[in-house]
Formats: C-alpha cells, sequence, structure tokens
C-alpha cells in the first residue's frame, strides 16, 4: 500500500503545480495577462520624435480600454487620469491576447529628455480635462450665431450636438474644415444631429473668412472669453460631442477623433 501512495505522489504534485500556475497566470497584477508593450518604453522616451510618434500611433483614450497601474493591476479610468496628468507618467500601450486595449502607468526616469516632459505632462493635463467634462451637462450652454438663430438645451432637447471651438488664425482648424463639410453631409438627413461651431473672432471677421473659406457649421462670434475663461479650452481646434440627455460624451482634438465619437453615439438609440 505505501509503495502504491508513493508511486502516486509525482501525479498529485503535478496537478498541483499545474492548478497553481493557472491560477497565478490569472491573478490581475500578472503583466503578463496583458501581453507586451507596443515599445519598450525606452526608445519611446529617447527622444522627442520617438514619443511623439508613439504617441500619434498608439494612444487613443477617447476609446474604450482597461486602466492598469504601475505594478500591472487593473484601475478606475479616473485615477488612471488623474494620475497621467500628473506628468510623471507614460501611458503605455500593452498587446493583449484579446481584443482588449490596455494601457499602463510606466513611471517616468528622471534621465527622460526636458522637452518630453513638459510636452507630455501638458498633454495630459488637457487629457484629464477633457475627461472630467464626461458624464456632465456643459457650462453656458447658450448660444446665438452669426445669423440670429439661437441654441440651448432647450431649442437642441434630445439632439446629438456637435460642437467646434476654433479661430480663423489656428491652421489646423481651418485644414480640417472639408472633412468637417463631409460630415455635416453625411448626417444631413439626421434631424437628430446638429453641428455648430464657437469662434474666438468677431462678427465681421468671421463673415470675411466665411465668404471665401467654405465651412458648414453654423458660426458663433465672440466667444474668446467663454471658451478661455469659462471652459478653460487648451488646444485649437477642440471637437465636444453632446448625447440626446445633454451630458458630454467625449472632447477630442481633432476630426478623426471626432468622426469615430460621433458614429459610435449616432449608432445609440438614447432615451430622453
Amino acid at each position: 500500500m505505501k509503495i502504491s501512495v508513493m508511486k502516486r505522489l509525482p501525479a498529485i504534485t503535478l496537478i498541483m503545480s499545474m492548478t497553481c500556475y493557472i491560477l497565478s497566470c490569472g491573478k490581475s497584477g500578472d503583466k503578463n495577462l496583458y501581453g507586451k508593450p507596443v515599445e519598450k518604453p525606452e526608445v519611446i522616451l529617447g527622444s522627442f520624435n520617438s514619443y511623439w510618434n508613439y504617441t500619434s500611433r498608439h494612444v487613443k483614450l477617447y476609446r474604450e480600454y482597461v486602466a492598469l497601474d504601475t505594478a500591472g493591476k487593473t484601475m478606475e479610468t479616473g485615477k488612471f487620469m488623474e494620475k497621467l496628468s500628473s506628468g510623471d507618467f507614460l501611458p503605455l500601450k500593452r498587446i493583449a491576447r484579446d481584443s482588449s486595449v490596455y494601457y499602463q502607468l510606466y513611471r517616468l526616469a528622471p534621465s527622460v529628455n526636458d522637452e518630453v516632459k513638459m510636452v507630455l505632462k501638458d498633454w495630459a493635463y488637457t487629457q484629464f480635462t477633457h475627461y472630467k467634462r464626461e458624464g456632465k451637462p456643459l457650462s453656458g450652454f447658450n448660444y446665438t450665431d452669426i445669423n440670429g438663430k439661437a441654441y440651448n438645451s432647450e431649442t437642441l432637447k434630445g439632439k446629438i450636438v456637435v460642437l467646434k471651438f476654433w479661430f480663423v488664425g489656428c491652421q489646423p482648424c481651418v485644414e480640417e474644415m472639408p472633412e468637417l463639410n463631409k460630415l455635416v453631409a453625411r448626417y444631413k438627413n439626421r434631424d437628430d444631429v446638429v453641428f455648430l461651431s464657437l469662434a474666438l473672432d468677431s462678427k465681421e471677421k468671421l463673415e470675411k473668412f466665411l465668404s471665401r473659406v467654405k465651412f458648414d457649421y453654423p458660426v458663433v462670434a465672440d466667444q474668446e472669453k467663454y471658451l478661455n475663461e469659462e471652459l478653460n479650452v487648451r488646444q485649437y481646434p477642440t471637437h465636444i460631442v453632446i448625447n440626446k440627455k445633454g451630458l458630454v460624451v467625449k472632447v477630442v482634438s481633432d476630426a478623426s477623433k471626432l468622426i469615430y465619437i460621433l458614429d459610435r453615439e449616432a449608432s445609440k438609440n438614447n432615451a430622453i
């Protein structure tokens, strides 16, 4: 009997070892569960161009993702964004085994280029500012365009509102207008989607600009104080999508991101 038991021990030990391995692999803190980084952090942070190319290609915080702390454990998105806003961390994208997207906080070393640190901190603070607006009404939502039409929470009740913040001298703001005109045309049969732009410039300056540049959004003039002081807009262009309940869905910085957010929101059947 003793010999029989002894012969069975290796098999039992193997099963227990495999069980422990499986359980350990399933822990939320196991970085391997979320794959490897799309690029090595030291390469990303090696120069400003490397950092910029990485951020442009891989960092899309306006889409759905799972947030990870520096140890590789999942964390609340709000806490992740707050940590990121300090400028002390890089959002490191990981190649996952499933279809989910993961971003992990990676603490910057003191040796990281000062230009990278400065740009990353400003970008991260802006992202956090945008994030904090989500799910809330937009303050001061009461505008009149240069043709005298009023836009407010009552006139736009039950509609998706797409806002663009810009000014005439902003080259990126102007360059994206043809793409935005196509977006307006694509949604022309949707009575529940309204496009509107708020500009820093005077009515006279805007009318002169619009006489030579085609832009199919209605335009509200003289919004510099409102945008810079009340809304604390830090970059131009800025786009905001507001849902049918009057709450901010997302705040993004260019047309491509806006199109993604609007298409996703317009596909929903939002109850008022």
